[in-house]
């Protein structure tokens, strides 16, 4: 679900993802968000480790390169997005922390900001080979 900066939810979705690795050390996530009102958003992650708890990624809506670092169960990946917001493009900042839960279970909560100020608050439970129509 999306909340505005007032907690209010905004937008609830479903995302599909994929994950493989290529034969030059890449790892590529596919996602596919399925938004309440209909939409259906489309984005392709290539994530490069840099070592054992470091990496960047890059996706077409990402304004140049996501930065990210994992220990223990928690991951953080920061980086800064174009937003669709009433026709216009907004670069928003993305403070996304990624806690594993089980090996079945990994809760998402994302920060979003503007200029230092938080729009917005984005929470994704992802759950194992779940398919969307199982979500509904």
């Amino acid at each position: 679900m999306v909340q505005n900066w007032q907690g209010m939810v905004t937008r609830r979705f479903i995302v599909d993802m994929v994950g493989s690795s290529t034969n030059n050390g890449e790892f590529l996530l596919e996602e596919d968000f399925y938004w309440s009102d209909g939409e259906l958003e489309e984005r392709t992650w290539t994530v490069v480790a840099s070592d054992d708890h470091h990496f960047s990624g890059t996706a077409a809506d990402v304004v140049g390169t996501a930065q990210g670092a994992a220990y223990g169960n928690a991951l953080n990946w920061q980086y800064h997005m174009l937003v669709d917001v009433e026709g216009k493009k907004w670069k928003i900042h993305f403070d996304d922390w990624m806690f594993l839960q089980n090996d079945d279970i990994l809760i998402n909560k994302l920060q979003m900001s503007k200029f230092g100020i938080d729009v917005g608050e984005i929470t994704i439970v992802f759950s194992k080979n779940h398919h969307r129509e199982q979500m509904k």
